[in-house]
């Protein structure tokens, strides 16, 4: 493989003109088309990035620290480079087939370290690798990128209240200078509007058995020379001992350990992705989080994977189990699930799931159903409507008699797991979610991780992963009206920038809609901040084989036209694309089932007419077109049968969305 230095060269040597940067007794490594370049200068230890001219990065440093020896890009030697593509199927992913191609160069940093580098058109990306045969305790990593302290820096902050790395790892997105950012860490991504139109969004991908990243703003010592801010990487330590919590009998860390991670024999660690976008609309369509993540394991999967089913479930907790006019009781117990399994069943839903309440929680009985639940018969109720039932359970719990969990509730008949409040991302905790992932599939079991940070490929990995939280999902508007709370802008926010990391289990289809100054918080009858309309889109918007219909079925029976609507989408899709759209302000969003396309779009309080680019249907099909728009009030639409080329033009309410059904015809 012949690197296209020439190219390279004039690049970052216009780039050092230009900022300072030098190429001086340096590595050097170009993307496989010349867009984006590393340049590697073992003088300092320092590495810097260029994208179509300009330098992104310069002075940035990556180091492990291993038993108190820095090792970093100081005297590293390059000993193998060369270019290679990867193409894989997928199962469940936003598109069904993901190539890429890239430049790579491996580096020496002495005997027993190793850095790999990657070189994508869209990004960069490295990861250290040890070849220790005993044991690997890391101190600590290091990451630092500088920026100006002008450079506008979009992320979510931890919401821990004593302990920052004791997260849900919900949280609205702040975007303002990096000068002016709050001393508290982020959770990625995290996104630097570094030069003119171009972006620079960290994340990370194999995330397996190490902690996960957190960044801070950090101040540059470059005594006048340079950045003088930066980004910089911190994580929790390693946990030395654990307590327990008197409620969900949740485990959580006492105490940690002066180090970050500790393993045994040689090991590759997690990717670090730098992704360099031009526009926004590249972000949701990202795929080097996937590419770079672990294969599937296929000795967990050693009769395929026609198992994993995507689909919509039918959901209690966040309608409080909230059916009316019913001549029983609602809450936790048989009729009240036998209700929503037919519910289910009647709207041709694949799912019910029996959140937080079904087990003795406090006690962490997971083996035994609360008396009001004849769990046995439920699943023999649902199994003969063609529903099948998803339990919820607390991470600790399950893990803690994990083999005993998964053949029980297999063998009953059970779909899957929703796993809630693991709230950390410490190396046990990411161990946790491998282990229980792993467990699961072998039991042919599907899992909604909750309460967990966002995704960094572990659904490759193990593709009976369904879905994941780590959003600030819709469950936030039941309690929380505080002026931070603004889930229009969240959501043509977190489509960009969590959307890039895969599923998101943000639970949408709230029926009863509000426009700002009308919105209030109520727990058993809880609405949503925005219109009807924009619940529907978010279906489109975001990726998530495993989606909840979070209201109630007497809600939706009310509505029979958005329930038959909504129940109709496919329930995962082929291709992705993103049609339209700016971070924080709005995003249209097209995905392709077979032949047909189906359409999402959503603003933020600001109304707006969207102009259709139809430039992607196949111009030798006709379509038909059913649109599901904004009307007059927050709860109101419009339903109207049309095609593409009558649409021109989509007019957006405040907190507003669409949603089109795009079917090609058959003939």
């Amino acid at each position: 493989m012949k690197l296209n230095l020439s190219r390279l060269l004039t690049i970052a040597g216009l780039a050092g003109v230009m900022t300072g940067c030098t190429l001086s007794d340096s590595f050097t490594l170009s993307s496989p088309g010349g867009d984006a370049a590393l340049e590697i200068n073992p003088a300092d230890g320092t590495y810097s990035i260029y994208y179509g001219g300009r330098c992104l990065v310069a002075g940035a440093r990556a180091a492990m620290v291993a038993a108190g020896d820095t090792i970093d890009l100081k005297n590293a030697v390059r000993v193998d480079d060369g270019q290679r593509t990867e193409t894989e199927s997928t199962v469940l992913y936003r598109q069904k087939n993901v190539s890429v191609t890239y430049n790579y160069a491996l580096y020496s940093l002495g005997d027993e370290w190793q850095i790999e580098w990657r070189a994508f058109d869209d990004g960069i990306a490295y990861r250290f690798c040890s070849l220790a045969d005993s044991g690997t305790v890391i101190d600590d990593e290091v990451l630092l990128i500088p920026f100006s302290g002008e450079s506008r820096v979009t992320w979510a902050h931890s919401n821990g209240q004593t302990d920052p790395f004791k997260t849900s790892f919900e949280n609205s997105y702040t975007t303002g200078p990096l000068s002016g950012a709050a001393d508290v860490p982020a959770f990625l991504p995290a996104s630097v509007e570094c030069a003119e139109g171009i972006r620079l969004t960290l994340v990370e991908s194999d995330l397996d058995a190490y902690p996960g990243m957190f960044v801070v703003p950090a101040r540059c010592d470059g005594a006048g020379q340079g950045p003088d801010w930066a980004i910089k990487a911190v994580f929790a330590h390693y946990p030395a001992r654990f307590a327990r919590y008197s409620w969900r009998d949740m485990s959580y860390v006492e105490s940690a350990c002066n180090y970050i991670s500790v393993s045994k024999g040689a090991r590759t660690y997690p990717w670090r992705i730098l992704k360099i976008t031009a526009q926004d609309s590249q972000l949701p369509v990202d795929n080097l989080i996937y590419a770079l993540a672990k294969p599937m394991r296929k000795d967990a999967f050693p009769n395929g994977t026609d198992w994993i089913k995507p689909g919509f479930s039918a959901w209690e907790w966040w309608n409080d189990w909230g059916l009316e006019g019913v001549a029983f009781k609602p809450g936790i117990n048989q009729r009240t699930y036998e209700y929503y399994i037919d519910f289910a069943a009647r709207n041709g839903l694949e799912y019910v799931v029996l959140d937080e309440g079904w087990y003795p929680v406090d006690e962490g009985l997971i083996m035994q159903p609360v008396p009001e639940i004849n769990l046995p018969a439920l699943v023999q109720y649902g199994r003969q409507r063609g529903v099948r039932l998803i339990l919820w359970a607390v991470f600790n719990t399950v893990d803690e008699q994990l083999e005993n969990v998964m053949s029980h509730y297999s063998g009953m008949g059970i779909a899957g797991f929703k796993i809630d409040f693991l709230d950390r991302n410490d190396q046990t905790a990411v161990e946790m979610a491998w282990r229980i992932a792993d467990a699961a599939a072998r039991h042919r079991m599907i899992l909604d991780y909750h309460g967990i940070f966002p995704p960094a490929g572990l659904s490759r990995t193990y593709p009976n992963v369904v879905n994941y939280e780590g959003i600030l999902g819709l469950e936030n508007c039941k309690w929380n009206d505080t002026e931070a709370m603004d889930h229009p802008l969240y959501d043509v926010t977190v489509a960009y920038l969590r959307g890039m990391c895969g599923y998101a289990d943000y639970t949408p289809g709230a029926m009863n809609n509000a426009y700002r100054k009308d919105f209030r918080v109520d727990y058993s009858k809880p609405m949503s901040m925005g219109t009807r309309a924009h619940q529907l889109a978010l279906y489109i918007t975001l990726d998530s084989p495993l989606s909840m219909l979070a209201d109630t079925p007497t809600n939706y029976e009310q509505d029979k036209v958005t329930t038959s609507f909504l129940a109709s989408l496919p329930r995962s899709y082929e291709e992705k694309k993103v049609l339209a759209g700016e971070m924080g302000r709005y995003i249209v969003v097209a995905r392709r089932s077979g032949q047909d396309w189906y359409v999402g779009g959503l603003t933020n309080w600001d109304s707006r007419d969207i102009e259709m680019d139809w430039s992607f249907l196949d111009s030798g099909r006709n379509y038909t077109m059913q649109a599901y728009t904004d009307a007059d009030k927050a709860q109101s639409f419009r339903l109207s049968e049309t095609t593409p080329s009558e649409c021109r033009t989509i007019h957006l309410a405040s907190g507003g969305g669409f949603l089109l059904k795009v079917i090609a015809d058959r003939n």
